[in-house]
C-alpha cells in the first residue's frame, strides 16, 4: 500500500512539473514568519510559522491571477519584555494575487503583489494572574513577493503589511510579517 501511494504521489508530480503550461493550479506550503508590529513608541517583534493555500488561473505563460489562504502563528513582545508573558499571535489573509513570471523555462523567477483582507488575533498579555486580551480585529492589507519556481516546486519571500488593526477606540498598531515559504504546485485542466 506505501509503495502505491510513493508511485501516485511521484507520478503525480512528474504530470504536474510545469503548473503554469496547465490552466489552472493549486499550490499550498509552509515556512516561516518573522513579524514586528508597532503602536506609538511600542515595538514589537517575533517569529513563527506560517502555512498557505492558494488557487491560480494562469491567463498565459508569463500572467496568474488567484485567491490565497495564508495563515501564521507567531510569538510577538516587547523587546524589553519585563517579564510579561505572551501568547502566540494569529495572522491569517486572504486575498486576491497577480504573479508575473519573467521567464518560460523550467527555472522561472516572478514577481507578484496581493491584496487582502487580514484577521490578527492577538494572544493574551500579561503575568501571573492579570492578563490582557483583546478581540480578534481585521483590516486590508497587500503583500509584494518575489519567487522562483523550479518545475512543480517553489520558494518565495513575501511582506505583508498591514497598516491599522483597530482593536479599540485608542488601540490600532501596525504590523508587518516578512515570510521565507516553499510550496508544491499541482497543475490542472491543461491548454
Amino acid at each position: 500500500m506505501k509503495k502505491t501511494i510513493i508511485v501516485a504521489l511521484f507520478l503525480a508530480m512528474c504530470s504536474t512539473a510545469f503548473a503554469q503550461d496547465k490552466k489552472f493550479s493549486i499550490g499550498f506550503g509552509l515556512g516561516g514568519s518573522f513579524a514586528s508590529s508597532k503602536f506609538e513608541d511600542v515595538k514589537q517583534k517575533g517569529a513563527g510559522v506560517n502555512g498557505f493555500l492558494n488557487f491560480y488561473y494562469n491567463v498565459n505563460s508569463k500572467l496568474s491571477l488567484g485567491l490565497e489562504y495564508n495563515g501564521a502563528t507567531i510569538v510577538i513582545k516587547p523587546e524589553d519584555d519585563m517579564g510579561i508573558n505572551f501568547e502566540a499571535t494569529g495572522l491569517s489573509s486572504f486575498s486576491a494575487k497577480g504573479l508575473y513570471h519573467f521567464s518560460e523555462n523550467k527555472v522561472r523567477p516572478y514577481a507578484g503583489i496581493g491584496l487582502g483582507l487580514y484577521n490578527v488575533s492577538p494572544g493574551k498579555i500579561g503575568s501571573g494572574e492579570n492578563f490582557i486580551e483583546f478581540e480578534k480585529a481585521s483590516s486590508f492589507g497587500f503583500a509584494p513577493e518575489v519567487g522562483l519556481k523550479l518545475g512543480w516546486f517553489q520558494i518565495a519571500a513575501l511582506y505583508h503589511m498591514i497598516p491599522s488593526v483597530s482593536f479599540s477606540d485608542d488601540y490600532n498598531p501596525s504590523y508587518n510579517n516578512f515570510e521565507i515559504r516553499i510550496a508544491a504546485n499541482i497543475g490542472l485542466v491543461s491548454n
